[in-house]
């Protein structure tokens, strides 16, 4: 082809940030595409909260025993309240910007950074609450506890 017909080369900076931006680009892609894919597969997770498991784990217990597992689970998650509410406007704020025109890739990562933070808290309260429920169960009802298994049986 002719220069008339494409229009003039570009420069090498230019080029190197054109690449940049389609690499960008092509991995945005990839991650919104696997969500998708993700989500058609497998359906919605079910995860419905740190709390969702818990209950899974304890369904066989007896009512005292349910009792003192929910009394357990809500010493340990109500100073959590507001770490909570905390990672969901994470959620929210990673959405939002990966729904924006042009994704701010240092506010991404930041985001992502915190929802990190925030997941590590929760998850170490949830360690923590199974590990004092499992030590004020007797060991009849502590048999009982199943942990939750994945969609496919793992």
């Amino acid at each position: 082809m002719n220069e008339s017909m494409t229009g003039p080369a570009p420069s090498s900076g230019r080029k190197r940030w054109l690449l940049i931006a389609l690499g960008l680009s092509v991995v945005l892609n990839l991650i919104i595409g696997g969500y998708v894919v993700g989500r058609i597969l497998y359906g919605p997770p079910s995860f419905g909260g740190p709390h969702f498991g818990l209950h899974k784990m304890t369904r066989d217990l007896s009512e005292e025993g349910r009792d003192l597992a929910r009394d357990v689970m809500r010493e340990h998650f109500r100073p959590l309240k507001g770490e909570l509410s905390e990672t969901r406007q994470t959620r929210r704020d990673i959405e939002e910007l990966l729904s924006a025109e042009t994704v701010d890739m240092v506010a991404l990562e930041s985001a992502l950074d915190r929802l990190d933070t925030q997941n590590r808290v929760i998850h170490e309260t949830i360690r923590a609450a199974i590990v004092d429920l499992i030590q004020r169960l007797p060991p009849e009802e502590r048999r009982k506890l199943h942990f939750a298994k994945d969609r496919k049986g793992h």
